[in-house]
């Protein structure tokens, strides 16, 4: 397969910069999947991720730079991209939404209340901040601060009445004493980030000594990655996904940071096999058949669940993990 991507097919606005493996430095990589802006096609180009010869890390190369971040997330961005009435929180809640709560809450549950009383619970890019509200609605003792790099006015106002502290600011420069922060979540947000290995430092540094970090990310080993290996894998994410980990280069990226890991788990991913799907019938040329299909139908996620949990069941790693680190 070869790069076909060049600055001349995209905007002149849009800025890339070539990069190195973030895990090892290497320099030596082979392209394995090309892509373009499948989800919301406001990025003209194709796009390619690399694996690392060294440590056989995933990565996209060449990058849109930081200075594009503007252009990649506008303000109307918003993921996932659930249908509602009314905005979350703010209005009437999308039943999906109640669900993906529901699961939210029971994946965390247990990690909370490993907390200590009166603890201090942190998310990094929380979005709307469903999770956040989550958390404080169950363990009101805690202090709970949420950090994005943007936030709706409206979303802020919502936390703070709810008495969580929402602060606007890239992770790395997110300002807090060390060893003061008991949790730290991570809820599909690592694979976005710019400067990786300083977010990560930057997670060592504020954890109390026995604090924990929760990491949601797609897994690049997932089972059905690996059927869509021409590009349409819905996890690539082009090109908002700078970063894709396997159970192995997470925990490396981790333990290189100080950071032990307790425990990784794969999780049910059936809305990624109806963005991959539809990513098919976009790189196929289909793109009126692909506006049909709508990867949060409850149709198509009945039965892709049912695929996963019997892919589970198989012992196979699905395209979504969990992975849980501590810092002793």
């Amino acid at each position: 397969m070869t790069q076909s991507y060049s600055k001349e097919s995209v905007k002149p606005s849009i800025k890339l910069e070539t990069v190195s493996c973030c895990l090892c430095n290497s320099t030596e990589s082979s392209i394995i999947s090309e892509g373009t802006d499948y989800e919301y096609e406001s990025i003209p180009g194709t796009f390619t991720f690399h694996k690392c010869k060294k440590c056989n890390h995933l990565y996209l190369n060449p990058r849109p730079t930081l200075s594009s971040a503007s252009l990649l997330y506008p303000e109307d961005y918003k993921y996932p991209p659930i249908p509602e009435p009314k905005n979350n929180l703010l209005g009437k809640v999308h039943f999906l939404t109640k669900i993906i709560n529901k699961i939210t809450l029971n994946r965390i549950g247990k990690i909370l209340n490993s907390v200590p009383n009166n603890g201090t619970v942190l998310e990094v890019g929380f979005g709307e901040g469903e999770t956040l509200a989550l958390i404080k609605k169950a363990r009101k003792d805690c202090c709970v601060i949420g950090v994005d790099i943007k936030i709706d006015n409206k979303v802020k106002a919502f936390l703070e009445k709810q008495g969580i502290t929402a602060k606007e600011s890239p992770f790395e420069d997110f300002v807090s004493h060390p060893d003061t922060i008991d949790l730290i979540i991570m809820t599909q947000v690592i694979e976005h980030f710019w400067n990786l290995q300083d977010c990560i430092k930057k997670v060592r540094e504020i954890l109390k000594p026995g604090g924990i970090v929760v990491v949601a990310t797609p897994n690049g080993a997932g089972y059905d990655r690996k059927l869509w290996a021409d590009g349409c894998w819905g996890g690539f994410y082009w090109p908002r996904h700078l970063n894709i980990f396997t159970p192995e280069s997470l925990t490396k990226l981790f333990n290189d940071n100080k950071l032990e890991k307790v425990k990784i788990q794969f999780l049910l991913s059936p809305v990624g096999w109806g963005q991959s799907i539809r990513n098919k019938l976009k790189s196929n040329g289909h793109k009126n058949l692909a506006k049909i299909i709508n990867p949060f139908s409850p149709v198509l996620l009945s039965i892709f669940t049912i695929m996963e949990i019997c892919a589970l069941i198989l012992g196979l790693q699905t395209s979504n993990m969990q992975a849980i680190f501590q810092k002793k």
